[in-house]
C-alpha cells in the first residue's frame, strides 16, 4: 500500500515539473532517449530522461502485498536521480518517460559497476494461471511493480512493461481477517521470460 500511495504522489509530481519544464522551455537539456545507472555500496544514482519516474526494488520485492523494499523517485530538469541509503547487493530499476511512452528496465548487481540501458517503447505480458486452491490470486513480475489480480483460475494480461527479461511468478493470496494485509498461501515455480518493445509475450502459470 505504501508503494502504490508514493506512486500516485510521483506521477502527479511529475506532472507539475513537466508543465513548468514545458513553461520555461529549457532549450539546453539533452534528451536522449537512455538511461546509465551508478550502483554504489549504499546509494544508486544515474541520469536518464528529464521528469523520467524511477523506480527502485530489491530482489525480495513483491507487488501489491508490498513485501521486501519499493521505493521511488523523479528524474530532475537536468535527468539526474539518487537513491542513498540503500545497503543491498541486488536491485532492479524501472524508469519511465513522462510521457508514458517509453521505459527501460535494469537489474543490478554488486556495487562499483554502471549500467546502460534504452527506454523504448513497452511490451505486453500476458498468459493463464491454474491454481489448485480457490481464492484471489497475484500475477506479478519479481523486482517490479507490475502485477495482475485474479478472482481465481483465468487468463490476465500486464501491459505497458519495459523490454528485458523477467521472472514471473503466481501467487494464492489468503486474508485471516477484514483488518489483516493479504499474504501468500502458496506459489507457483518462476517462470523465466523475455518482453520485448512492442511485442506481446505469452506464459502459463501453475500454482501447486
Amino acid at each position: 500500500m505504501m508503494l502504490r500511495n508514493l506512486m500516485r504522489t510521483v506521477i502527479g509530481t511529475v506532472v507539475v515539473l513537466t508543465c513548468l519544464h514545458c513553461a520555461n522551455q529549457m532549450s539546453g537539456i539533452e534528451t536522449t532517449n537512455g538511461a546509465t545507472i551508478f550502483v554504489h555500496a549504499e546509494r544508486v544514482e544515474g541520469t536518464t530522461l528529464p521528469y523520467a519516474l524511477v523506480y527502485l526494488f530489491d530482489k525480495e520485492y513483491i507487488p501489491f502485498v508490498d513485501s521486501g523494499l519499493g521505493i521511488a523517485t523523479v528524474a530532475d530538469i537536468n535527468g539526474n536521480f539518487s537513491f542513498s541509503g540503500i545497503n543491498i547487493d541486488t536491485v532492479s530499476l524501472t524508469l519511465i518517460s513522462s510521457d508514458f511512452k517509453n521505459a527501460a528496465y535494469v537489474k543490478s548487481g554488486s556495487a562499483g559497476v554502471q549500467y546502460r540501458a534504452e527506454l523504448n517503447s513497452l511490451g505486453v505480458l500476458k498468459g493463464s494461471v491454474v491454481a489448485s486452491d480457490s481464492g484471489m490470486i497475484l500475477v506479478f513480475i519479481q523486482g517490479t511493480a507490475y502485477y495482475k489480480l485474479l478472482s481465481g483460475s483465468g487468463v490476465f494480461e500486464i501491459g505497458y512493461v519495459p523490454q528485458g527479461t523477467y521472472a514471473i511468478s503466481a501467487a494464492v493470496l489468503t486474508k485471516p481477517n477484514s483488518t489483516s494485509a493479504y499474504t501468500i498461501k502458496s506459489i507457483s515455480a518462476v517462470s523465466v521470460v523475455t518482453i520485448e518493445s512492442g511485442e506481446a509475450t505469452s506464459v502459463s502459470l501453475t500454482v501447486p
